[in-house]
């Protein structure tokens, strides 16, 4: 799987020729969010062994893997009732967004599309993933690029379903990130 890095951040804000632009920001939209679907399994360490729930990996000391006890226990990973399913999709990152909750648990009375539903609950889910992670360990120029390129995209959606200003709550989950750049 391709990196993310600033070269490829820098290749892709390049204007494409020929009309390609398009094409390559739906690649490259489509690449974050399976990297930022994988970001939500467990961190393993040299043994390959993952920490123990509420702990996460911290690196290595004298050949050891060290678990910490992570910041505030997700309660999402006890409570299923903090997340939802949207058409097919069982969302793992809600618990992080109440109004995005509140919006999606009935979506289907809401939008003709459901497929475009979904999508978008995805990107969100996505979002709200990046957002946990640089919560807990810190986000970079990339990743608030990323986190911004994908809530544009989350925006564009939203409107095309005639809820732009319901998903207002989108730029939040920005500014916590870009809050956490080191």
């Amino acid at each position: 799987m391709k990196q993310v890095t600033k070269e490829s951040i820098q290749e892709f804000k390049t204007p494409a020729k020929h009309g390609l632009k398009r094409k390559i920001k739906k690649a490259f939209l489509q690449e974050l969010v399976r990297d930022m679907i994988q970001v939500t399994e467990k961190k393993k360490g040299v043994d390959g062994k993952a920490c123990w729930k509420g702990y996460r990996y911290a690196g290595t000391k004298n050949g050891k893997d060290v678990c910490i006890k992570a910041k505030g226990v997700n309660e999402h990973e006890t409570d299923p009732n903090l997340e939802l399913t949207v058409g097919d999709y069982q969302t793992q990152h809600y618990h992080m967004c109440p109004g995005a909750k509140t919006l999606y648990q009935d979506i289907e009375s809401k939008v003709e599309d459901m497929d475009l539903a979904v999508r978008t609950a995805k990107l969100q889910d996505a979002l709200f993933a990046m957002e946990e992670e640089a919560l807990d360990s810190g986000a970079t120029e990339t990743d608030l690029f990323a986190a911004e390129t994908i809530a544009a995209q989350i925006m564009d959606m939203a409107k095309m379903m005639g809820l732009g200003n319901e998903h207002n709550y989108i730029q939040g989950h920005v500014d916590k990130i870009k809050g956490a750049v080191k």
